[in-house]
């Protein structure tokens, strides 16, 4: 249904809610991300040839991780990225390294060991954040393994920037952004939708 206020929105329909989630990383609203940081996405990752590379140990082990503990363990190391990974492991770094790219956000599905309500990866799948205001990250528009989207960085902490073309996501059955229509740094925007910066659209929950 349109809104009444602008008939270029939509505001959910009979029964039915169009949740939004705030990205801002000072926002209360996002449990674990410490002032200063912003969500870059799910990365792949690989025990060989890690994406950030160095992994490092939170305050009272593994069996503690969470992702605050591990972004300011970072922080503490001087680390411009940081990553949660498999529930309990904490990886910090200046650059994204190995071919790290964008995977699909649903394989990022681990509970963190100190704090069940946070998600701390998965299984060769990196939560990864940056220590400043990124222009673009793969939070908002999760791919399949068979497109990942690269992130290139140097070795400088200096924000990743997409190895792709202006990021326009097509429309499919699990997508909620129309072909025609293009990301802003940390926007899902629905088809005719707009939202302000620092949103992500839900799929509609029923209310």
């Amino acid at each position: 249904m349109t809104c009444s206020g602008n008939s270029t929105e939509f505001c959910g329909g009979p029964n039915r809610l169009a949740v939004y989630e705030s990205l801002t990383a000072s926002s209360p609203g996002v449990p674990g991300i410490p002032t200063g940081w912003t969500v870059l996405g799910c990365f792949t990752d690989n025990g060989g040839a890690r994406t950030l590379g160095t992994q490092q140990e939170v305050p009272g082990g593994y069996t503690n991780m969470t992702i605050e503990g591990c972004l300011g363990v970072c922080t503490n190391q001087g680390y411009a990225y940081g990553g949660v990974e498999y529930s309990q492991e904490c990886y910090c770094g200046n650059a994204i390294l190995n071919g790290g790219a964008c995977a699909d956000h649903s394989s990022c599905y681990m509970p963190c060991k100190g704090n069940t309500a946070e998600t701390c990866g998965g299984p060769n799948r990196l939560n990864v954040y940056f220590a400043g205001s990124s222009q673009s990250s793969c939070a908002v528009r999760p791919t399949s393994s068979s497109s990942s989207t690269s992130i290139t960085s140097s070795s400088a902490p200096v924000p990743v920037t997409s190895a792709t073309s202006p990021s326009t996501v097509s429309s499919s059955s699990s997508s909620v952004v129309s072909s025609s229509t293009t990301l802003s740094s940390s926007t899902i925007i629905s088809s005719s939708t707009s939202t302000s910066t620092g949103e992500i659209m839900h799929a509609p929950w029923t209310d």
